[in-house]
């Protein structure tokens, strides 16, 4: 709903003919185009994302058992209050 109010509002900046007007058609368009392009793909491109990361996931998880077994090597994993 935002976003269709400011493409409402960019409109007159789109379509003006005024002295000035060739940068402002030029922003109005690329903002308008812009806020649709976003309003379409919100439903679809962060859910792909969480999907995409939660299969990487376990691959983490996975490294992460694998680095256990250093811990007394390496940096220290908690860092002591003495």
């Amino acid at each position: 709903m935002t976003a269709v109010v400011a493409s409402l509002g960019f409109i007159p900046m789109a379509l003006s003919h005024r002295t000035g007007a060739e940068v402002q058609r030029l922003l109005a368009t690329v903002a308008i185009r812009g806020l649709i392009t976003s309003t379409l793909l919100a439903p679809f491109v962060p859910p792909a994302l969480r999907g995409w990361f939660e299969e990487r996931r376990e691959e983490v998880e996975v490294w992460a058992q694998l680095f256990t077994c250093w811990e007394g090597v390496g940096l220290p994993t908690q860092i002591s209050s003495s």
